[in-house]
């Protein structure tokens, strides 16, 4: 159909799809406002054009919020934040699904800290608690777990968590898949 207004946010490398969707329905709410007005004035908007770049984007399921540790730091990122908040980021421990509630890239001087107390660099997937901050692995760097949901349980900050992990945590028997 007609399109008579539009308007562009950027996307900060720490959005989320909760905050961007909060901008856009703050800037949403005053162009429909203008829109409205302009069509009251009899005004002529101006008429989309068709570009055969734009595409349709199906709802996310709960299956695009699988995190694959094995996949680049980079991706994995940009998988958590077009999932968050729904239908949410999780993986498993075991055979239970276990949410995510905040990643974050580990400064370069912790990821080198932890590598070199590791023996190694963390397999994808390793978790380990180190400088009280939880350290996952994944296919290039390691990622900062800041919150995480386990089974059966209310979100918790991820140190407290692994703290809870005791003897796992640091025999390094924790893997999420």
């Amino acid at each position: 159909g007609p399109t008579f207004e539009q308007e562009s946010t950027p996307v900060a490398a720490d959005d989320t799809a909760g905050t961007v969707l909060m901008r856009l329905a703050t800037s949403g709410g005053a162009l429909l406002e203008r829109t409205f007005e302009r069509l009251e004035a009899d005004e002529n908007g101006t008429v989309q054009v068709e570009d055969e770049s734009v595409s349709y984007a199906s709802k996310m399921s709960i299956a695009d919020g699988r995190l694959t540790w094995t996949e680049p730091a980079e991706q994995i990122l940009a998988r958590f934040r077009g999932v968050t908040p729904e239908p949410g980021a999780w993986c498993e421990l075991g055979k239970n699904r276990f949410k995510i509630g905040g990643l974050a890239v580990a400064d370069e001087r912790l990821a080198q800290s932890l590598t070199e107390a590791n023996g190694g660099p963390l397999a994808p997937g390793a978790v380990r608690l180190h400088a009280k901050k939880v350290l996952v692995g994944t296919g290039t760097e390691p990622l900062m777990l800041l919150q995480v949901q386990p089974a059966g349980k209310k979100m918790m900050d991820a140190p407290a968590w692994a703290r809870g992990a005791g003897k796992d945590m640091a025999e390094g028997l924790v893997v999420l898949a």
